[in-house]
């Protein structure tokens, strides 16, 4: 076990609306803290002088908006709207024949994903071009491109996640 005896808490249904409201919040505030890290990361990776570090939440910006509007629209919308009240319904009936559904619904999206993002992962260069215009450089446009990329990847394995957490919260269990 990750946290030894004193584990009890992360495994605990949560019952009231208050506690599940207050581990969302405290992980929505984690998820903020790494969100202020990961930019920090991506800049002083991408950008060493003091004028390129200027157009870096630039290229932050415009490098993960196209990857970051695959994923709402087509997984997160899916999962919040859809999935998990299905999923419950489903369940009340037959676990087996919602965890087939799962199944089916997870492959469908993930395969819609990829279908959707194979074709911007190959072309992120030239779109981060069309996006750009004359604001940025070919090297700045290949760091959009480059940060495109690392997004779609980094989605893709976050798609996989998100149907597994939407499961977790079915079950109102907000952190294992």
């Amino acid at each position: 076990r990750l946290f030894g005896q004193h584990s009890q808490w992360l495994e605990k249904q949560q019952n009231t609306i208050l506690s599940a409201a207050a581990i969302i919040t405290v992980f929505n505030i984690i998820s903020a803290l790494s969100g202020f890290v990961r930019q920090r990361v991506y800049i002083t990776q991408f950008f060493d002088t003091e004028y390129a570090s200027s157009k870096a939440l630039d290229a932050l910006i415009i490098g993960s908006q196209i990857p970051e509007m695959i994923f709402q629209l087509l997984i997160f919308g899916a999962i919040s709207a859809a999935f998990i009240p299905v999923f419950i319904e489903y369940r009340k009936d037959s676990e087996a024949e919602a965890f087939k559904l799962t199944r089916s619904i997870m492959t469908f999206f993930l395969i819609a994903f990829l279908v959707i993002s194979i074709p911007v992962f190959i072309f992120a260069e030239p779109i981060s071009a069309l996006r750009t215009g004359d604001n940025f450089g070919p090297s700045e446009v290949a760091i959009v491109a480059m940060i495109t990329r690392i997004t779609l990847a980094s989605n893709f394995l976050f798609a996989i996640s998100s149907f597994y957490g939407a499961l977790l919260q079915s079950y109102q269990r907000f952190i294992m």
